[in-house]
């Protein structure tokens, strides 16, 4: 058994940890937050309750986060500052110095402002639990190809300190996939205690509802099928299996992760369709890639070549995967 266990570690520690699975999940989360930073003002993101104007939310741990420390003369810098970070973060820059970056813009966003939502939460969890990750990464992009040594050329880092640190890497790899999976068990159970879900009703009121459902003449148009009772029935109780199935995916193949991730992308983007929430949209598809995609299995993604102006006696390039 534990001979088992032993070569399971080992292995586990030899397979590639450092590709673009995580880089594109890292650009989702971020671009997420960065949608909401750069079209929406700070006085709609951080101003309280009305009898206390000009002033954010700056209660608790609030205080060591970007917008209270720059404090309320200074909110469109701290935005400004958080936007640049969030770019350099999904545009896969050195993920070993953006990746606390990433957490600490996250975590400022969601203890400060009064607007946010389960996207911000996740985005603030999932960048925390992505840091061991970050550090442990050497590439100058992350959309690069893993290092020599996680290619299966030699062993990855031969001293004690990095094959440590590699195993809190992973570690943190499956706590998120954990977590995920934690999300949709939620969502799938607790939805069962509302009567309109369990009696097959509550996608037609949240599809028609005049701030969240869909928007004239769209809805004019699909009012045939959400006033058929046996559709309006399978949408709503469909939604409610196939968040179950995702988490499900916690103990799935790798084929069947495979679906899931297109079924689970698929739901998450008719969500922001329907309901505008492309922000929470680009969030849940990072956590999906993250909980679905073996990080040893990189996309396909296209190359593409950054070049620098030639100077004299000084040659850059590097690439994006």
């Amino acid at each position: 058994m534990l001979t088992r266990l032993g070569i399971w570690v080992r292995s586990s520690l030899e397979q590639p940890l450092h590709s673009n699975v995580v880089g594109l999940a890292r650009s989702c989360i971020a671009l997420g937050m960065l949608g909401t930073l750069l079209f929406t003002s700070p006085a709609d993101l951080f101003l309280v309750a009305a009898d206390v104007p000009n002033a954010s939310h700056c209660g608790g741990p609030a205080r060591m986060g970007l917008f209270c420390f720059a404090g309320v003369a200074y909110l469109e810098v701290a935005r400004w500052i958080a936007i640049i970070v969030l770019a350099l973060v999904a545009s896969g820059w050195r993920p070993r110095v953006t990746g606390v970056l990433h957490w600490y813009v996250a975590m400022s966003f969601f203890t400060a402002s009064k607007v946010v939502d389960g996207g911000d939460q996740a985005a603030t969890v999932l960048s925390f639990l992505l840091i061991p990750v970050t550090l442990t990464d050497s590439r100058r992009w992350h959309w690069d190809p893993p290092p020599l040594n996680e290619q299966g050329l030699s062993t990855p880092g031969g001293t004690l300190a990095s094959l440590s640190a590699r195993f809190v890497a992973l570690t943190c790899l499956w706590a998120i996939r954990l977590q995920v999976a934690g999300i949709y068990f939620h969502a799938g159970v607790s939805k069962m205690k509302v009567a309109e879900w369990r009696d097959g009703t509550a996608v037609y009121y949240w599809f028609t509802d005049p701030w969240f459902g869909f928007a004239e003449p769209v809805r004019t148009l699909v009012m045939p099928l959400l006033t058929d009772g046996m559709v309006i029935t399978l949408m709503t109780w469909g939604s409610l299996l196939l968040e179950m199935m995702l988490f499900a995916g916690i103990l799935a193949t790798r084929r069947a992760r495979s679906v899931l991730l297109v079924l689970g992308i698929s739901f998450h983007a008719a969500i922001a369709l329907v309901h505008g929430l492309l922000g929470f949209a680009l969030v849940m598809f990072g956590a999906l890639i993250l909980f679905l995609r073996p990080v040893d299995v990189p996309f396909a993604l296209p190359r593409l070549a950054l070049k620098w102006p030639s100077v004299p006696g000084f040659t850059r390039r590097s690439s994006l995967q």
